[in-house]
């Protein structure tokens, strides 16, 4: 079998519900599992490739191949969230059984939560500095991309149960993700490792720790480092303004042409 061409767990998150009725815009984030080289621009992205990229992979997982999308203007940051395959989730070289799989994941996030609190807050601030569109991932796009993508949301106002059911969307994809990547070097365990894999349990973790800080998500990133300035641009910049009655939204606005 070949490696599957192209990536198969790539989405821009626009178009999700706010708690106050809005929606956030495309081309501002996206999501996806790591870039191989000779992928070809994926479909359903309007601009690609991204301005910007967030890898969350550990050194030694960046030290397999130089990362194909660093090239012409767009910048690639490494900002490692777990500089530590063995407690990388999905691409974690080894996993537990399939029957202990919900907890082995549920202890993970908790943590990286309550251990790496600064890493994640570096990965989220590396997003909101950056020049749109960006795209965050990590081996899968499912366990360190899922959680700081999680956090860019809820502290946009994004609804909890629509991160909740973004993060969830990645399921869809694992088999083929697990095909991909173990031919490529990345889960040696192969499909028999990811596919079917749910663990909902986990991020609603993450979520339960953010939402119940006393300033919310917003707060417990400040709490742990980002800026109040930060988050507020970042909410203007993903999420749809409020029109006045009577004033139409210019067109294409909040949405970047597609680059050349």
């Amino acid at each position: 079998m070949g490696i599957v061409t192209g990536l198969c767990n790539v989405r821009d998150v626009g178009g999700l519900p706010t708690e106050d009725g809005r929606t956030t815009r495309a081309g501002v984030l996206y999501r996806s599992d790591a870039p191989l080289a000779g992928d070809p621009p994926p479909s359903g992205i309007a601009a690609w490739p991204p301005r910007t990229v967030l890898d969350l992979r550990s050194t030694r997982e960046r030290a397999v191949a130089p990362h194909p999308l660093a090239v012409g203007a767009t910048v690639v940051l490494p900002v490692a969230l777990i500089d530590d395959t063995r407690a990388a989730g999905a691409a974690a070289p080894v996993l537990p059984p399939d029957t202990e799989l919900g907890r082995w994941f549920l202890a993970l996030y908790r943590r990286w939560i309550r251990e790496h609190p600064v890493q994640i807050v570096a990965a989220v601030t590396a997003v909101v500095r950056a020049e749109p569109p960006v795209l965050v991932h990590c081996a899968a796009g499912r366990d360190r991309t899922g959680v700081v993508t999680a956090l860019l949301l809820r502290a946009a106002g994004v609804r909890r149960d629509a991160v909740v059911a973004d993060y969830r969307r990645t399921e869809e994809n694992q088999a083929l993700i697990a095909d991909r990547h173990a031919l490529a070097a990345g889960f040696p365990g192969g499909r028999a490792a990811l596919a079917g894999l749910s663990t909902p349990e986990a991020i609603e973790h993450v979520l339960d720790v953010v939402d119940g800080h006393s300033g919310g998500t917003a707060g417990w990133l400040r709490a742990h480092g980002a800026s109040a300035a930060d988050l507020e641009r970042w909410a203007e910049r993903l999420v749809v303004r409020r029109q006045r009655p009577g004033v139409s939204a210019p067109s294409g606005s909040g949405r970047p042409a597609p680059r050349p």
